[in-house]
């Protein structure tokens, strides 16, 4: 990990130690070599009523002042209410009240209930706490999160999530970099989600990706083909169901 990340987030966590009981670092930790390509998630458990704002706001602060880079007033909004942004690169917070999950970690607040019955896939989102996280605050109590089986919301989720985020690209067209990392990135997480998916099914899984998504995700500027290329192939691959494994993935 990158030395000024990791002052940043120990820098983070003490400053916000009082209110919370739990930090946990998740996701692909690619943004942990590289956060202008990449992000870092943080799943942030609160104790108390603090405002999520002041949380995030403080995080921003201190990531603009120890790693310079910038979060705009829309991408901090975005990460106090429903776990989004429109940036990908820098940290990226979820904010979680400790009363809104129980002791399995499943959802009991009509927040996080929409969130994940609507947004995301509940269970792909916990498996991926559950196996690929780091503790940098608090007890590790990965261990007490059930991972239900996937229903039919958690398919389509699979398919929803990925196509929403490939028709918000739309609107980075005129920003080539942006645009070929948005597409990359929504063929990413349909992968990923199809993997976690296979896995807690028990079914085969079978890569959905061509070469050129993962190649150009974390080397946008790399790709010199058309714009609208790209973004059928990712609409196509997103929409589409399983295909024969591309042998040519660099993994």
């Amino acid at each position: 990990m990158d030395t000024k990340l990791e002052h940043f987030l120990q820098t983070f966590v003490e400053k916000i130690k009082n209110h919370i009981t739990h930090v946990v670092e998740f996701g692909s930790f690619k943004g942990e070599h590289d956060l202008t390509m990449s992000d870092v998630d943080l799943l942030v458990i609160v104790r108390d009523q603090i405002p999520f704002q002041q949380i995030v706001h403080e995080a921003h602060r201190l990531e603009e002042n120890l790693l310079h880079i910038h979060h705009s007033a829309i991408a901090e909004r975005l990460q106090q209410l429903i776990f989004a942004s429109q940036e990908y690169n820098g940290i990226h917070l979820l904010m979680v009240r400790r009363n809104e999950l129980d002791e399995h970690w499943q959802p009991c607040s009509f927040r996080l209930k929409l969130i994940m019955n609507t947004f995301i896939s509940k269970s792909i989102f916990l498996y991926a706490i559950k196996h690929h996280h780091r503790i940098l605050y608090g007890e590790d109590s990965s261990k007490d999160i059930v991972v239900p089986k996937p229903g039919i919301q958690d398919r389509l989720a699979i398919r929803w999530f990925p196509f929403v985020l490939l028709m918000l690209t739309l609107f980075n067209i005129r920003h080539r970099t942006d645009f070929v990392v948005w597409c990359c990135k929504s063929v990413r997480y349909r992968e990923s989600m199809e993997k976690i998916y296979c896995i807690l099914t028990g079914k085969p899984y079978q890569s959905l990706a061509t070469i050129k998504f993962h190649q150009y995700r974390y080397n946008p500027t790399a790709y010199t083909g058309s714009r609208l290329s790209l973004w059928l192939s990712a609409l196509l691959i997103i929409l589409a169901c399983p295909m024969v494994p591309d042998k040519r993935i660099v993994r």
